[in-house]
Formats: structure tokens, sequence, C-alpha cells
């Protein structure tokens, strides 16, 4: 699972998802920091070389959805925010931090294990 921010090199964003469509089994790109630039407009980018790849803007739906349907044992990559705590959106700072997402996940998932 990879978000790109917005207004960023637009130009990687292609290469980035053709990587991650070559390296991983499964794709979801989702949404990071759009800043100012339309939120789907990174995710279309990288969809572009991977076109197996998920498009689910919604970040916590992707994790939640990521999580749910992974094997057990199978590695999963949330990348894209790191230890960040908020989405960047037209100005506004959102809470928002992946590893709440997972815990809140953790707790109310009727899976035995990941």
């Amino acid at each position: 699972m990879i978000g790109y921010g917005g207004d960023r090199d637009s130009k990687k964003r292609g290469t980035i998802g053709c990587i991650a469509s070559k390296q991983c089994k499964r794709v979801i790109f989702t949404l990071d920091n759009p800043r100012f630039e339309e939120p789907l407009q990174p995710l279309l980018d990288m969809k572009k070389n991977a076109p197996d790849a998920l498009v689910m803007p919604d970040r916590k739906v992707a994790i939640w959805y990521a999580l749910e349907t992974s094997n057990v044992g199978e590695p999963i990559i949330i990348a894209g925010k790191g230890n960040e705590r908020e989405i960047a959106y037209r100005g506004v700072s959102i809470p928002f931090h992946d590893k709440a997402i997972i815990f809140e996940w953790a707790g109310q998932s009727q899976r035995m294990s990941l």
C-alpha cells in the first residue's frame, strides 16, 4: 500500500507505480498528502504503469482492506506517511496516523492474527 504526495515531482509517479506492481503481489494506491493538488491525480498517475493496482483514496479504508485481505503471515507494507501524524489537504492539517489505524483494526478485527 503506497501513497504519493501532491504538489511533488509528478514525473516519478509512473516509475513508482511500475516498481510497486513488479515487486509486490498486490498493490493499493491511496491518499498521502494531496496538499493543493487534486487528491486522485497522484494515484491515477501511478496506476498508469500498474494496471492491476487498486486505487483506494480513503487511506483508512485502504489500510483496513490490506489487513483484512492479507493471508496470515503475509508481509504488508504500508508506505508513504511513515511516522507523520497528519494529512495535508488544501492548507489544513487533518489528524491521521497509520499506526493508530492499524491498532484500531487489531482491536476490532475478527481475524485471529496476521
